[in-house]
């Protein structure tokens, strides 16, 4: 379980090789800043949400999370009942 945000979930290494689930029903309002991240590289090989956050809201944000998972090769799954 984890206790931060999904760009540090997405970027921690303890995460390497696992598909993450995130149970928040929605991910990725504040987007993406690579400044939060733990790591240089997406550590899960996969991401499931329920719904991904298409425009997202922070002055900070730099992409969505769509735009990183697909810049960096990860799949990412949404519409799934997460809870």
């Amino acid at each position: 379980t984890g206790m931060t945000g999904y760009r540090e979930i997405l970027t921690d290494p303890s995460y390497a090789g696992q598909i993450v689930m995130l149970t928040y029903p929605l991910i990725g309002n504040y987007g993406i800043n690579e400044d939060d991240f733990e790591s240089d590289r997406i550590q899960p090989t996969g991401l499931i949400v329920r719904e991904a956050c298409e425009h997202p809201s922070n002055w900070r944000s730099t992409k969505s999370l769509h735009q990183l998972l697909v810049e960096r090769g990860t799949t990412g799954i949404q519409g799934l009942d997460t809870r």
